[in-house]
């Protein structure tokens, strides 16, 4: 046999042997995983260097709060000679149609009002009224989940973490809410839609938070009320995720 013959064949049989102990013993080869960026790493409580909650419903109840802030607000559309049960009708039309809207600014209340106002032929200054009573009716109303508050005051007195705020609000409006649940304190980062200019789930938020808190987000924890929101954004750019139950969380940060 040639020296170029003998030389062929020991090389296939090195491919051979190779080839041989990547298969299972079903006989299909066993590539080895690749890890993706959203694949969670092992989550240690000791390891995390932040944690960051959303607001709304997360740190403080919105929902029931603003139902009746809307309706008295919106009371003032009635001194200008509208039916108050067709304006909340109405109103409730708009909201479904603008929650759907990708536009930060189209989202909020001073953009529905106005789009009321203008369906009843009222002028822009009432509207513009009925929002500043909103939003002073809700400030009044905004206190914090006890339990949410338990947790944070947890987390600063036996953990070393930065926390921090993501939320789908004008920065003004969001400092104002956390001024009034008594939680602006406890937070040295806050990332709102006027630094995004994105609604949620917009990856933006985390990489920005991420940013600003000078972290990795494998060191990070998202916490919100939200899977679709809040939790899968954030997994998906490597965070650890979990929902707002503040019970579990007690049992995950022991």
């Amino acid at each position: 046999m040639s020296k170029k013959k003998i030389l062929f064949a020991k090389k296939a049989k090195k491919r051979n042997a190779s080839a041989a102990g990547a298969k299972k013993q079903n006989g299909t080869a066993t590539a080895a995983p690749k890890k993706s960026p959203s694949t969670p790493h092992v989550f240690d409580p000791k390891k995390i260097k932040a944690v960051l909650f959303d607001a709304d419903n997360t740190l403080f109840p919105i929902r029931e709060n603003a139902k009746e802030c809307d309706y008295e607000a919106l009371k003032l559309f009635e001194d200008e000679g509208a039916d108050h049960k067709q304006v909340l009708v109405a109103f409730y039309e708009i909201l479904e149609k603008v929650r759907k809207l990708d536009d930060p600014d189209k989202r909020f209340r001073t953009y529905s009002y106005s789009l009321l106002a203008k369906k009843f032929g009222i002028s822009k200054d009432v509207a513009l009224s009925a929002e500043r009573k909103f939003r002073e009716l809700m400030l009044s109303r905004i206190a914090p989940y006890p339990a949410a508050r338990r947790f944070i005051e947890k987390l600063q007195k036996h953990y070393s973490v930065k926390l921090a705020v993501v939320t789908c609000a004008e920065r003004e409006w969001a400092l104002e809410k956390l001024e009034a649940a008594g939680l602006m304190d406890f937070f040295e980062v806050i990332v709102t839609t006027s630094e995004t200019k994105k609604m949620k789930p917009h990856s933006s938020y985390y990489t920005l938070a991420c940013k600003q808190l000078k972290l990795k987000p494998q060191d990070c924890v998202m916490i919100g009320d939200s899977e679709e929101h809040d939790l899968a954004p954030a997994r998906k750019v490597g965070m650890h995720a979990f929902l707002a139950d503040y019970g579990k969380l007690e049992e995950s940060f022991p």
